[in-house]
């Protein structure tokens, strides 16, 4: 909806992906693409549930709007999704394009009604239309321990790889696309973009069940 014109060292931010803006497109986009597409957003209680993996996977080309509601109560894994948190809601968009190319497994995160955090599946495509606009991101790798296994007789140590090409902005908000790989999942790998504004999304939905719990125990506190 919004549009930004910030630059940082004569480049453009990396604050958005197409018209989505973070801390600047509002939950009113919804709208806007239904009307857009002709389309009606459903209501999915589980993204476990074969309804979200058929959102996801069906055949035609239509954009499939969904708002995704964990039945989980963590709200530090998935805090957009968590029902603890009702100032978060997380909407997936499969069949979206940008220009000519397709965005796959789009999930849009909003804090009090205001764009906290974008993610896609990434391909090659948008990878190379990426640093053509912004440059090469900083590459940060990590090996985290996964697990051990015996193989052959003898304790080997699986380690979990990480790697992130990185694009630090102004305005609290953050661009990387991430590689990860488990060492103890065979044939199994993860790439996916993501964008996200450190002030609404990290900090606002971590402060958010902590929030939500003080103001259940200040009404108990009054009601005496």
């Amino acid at each position: 909806m919004l549009k930004t014109t910030h630059k940082q060292n004569n480049k453009p931010v990396f604050n958005k992906l197409g018209e989505f803006i973070i801390d600047k497109t509002t939950i009113e986009i919804i709208k806007s693409l239904e009307e857009k597409y002709n389309t009606t957003s459903e209501i999915i209680n589980d993204a476990k549930t074969d309804s979200y993996f058929r959102l996801g996977n069906n055949d035609d080309n239509s954009v499939k709007i969904a708002q995704i509601i964990e039945n989980e109560q963590n709200i530090s894994e998935s805090p957009a999704t968590a029902p603890k948190c009702p100032k978060g809601k997380t909407f997936n968009i499969k069949g979206l394009k940008i220009s000519d190319v397709e965005i796959i497994n789009l999930k849009l995160s909003f804090y009090d009604d205001t764009l906290s955090n974008i993610s896609c599946d990434i391909t090659q495509e948008l990878t190379e239309i990426i640093r053509l606009k912004y440059g090469k991101g900083v590459v940060e790798l990590k090996k985290e321990f996964d697990c051990q296994k015996i193989i052959n007789g003898k304790k080997v140590t699986k380690f979990t790889i990480n790697k992130s090409e990185v694009w630090k902005n102004e305005y609290l908000t953050n661009a990387e696309i991430n590689y990860i790989k488990p060492g103890c999942i065979e044939n199994f790998e993860m790439y996916y973009l993501t964008i996200y504004s450190f002030d609404r999304h990290l900090n606002s939905f971590m402060n958010c069940e902590f929030d939500i719990e003080k103001e259940r125990e200040n009404k108990r506190i009054s009601d005496f």
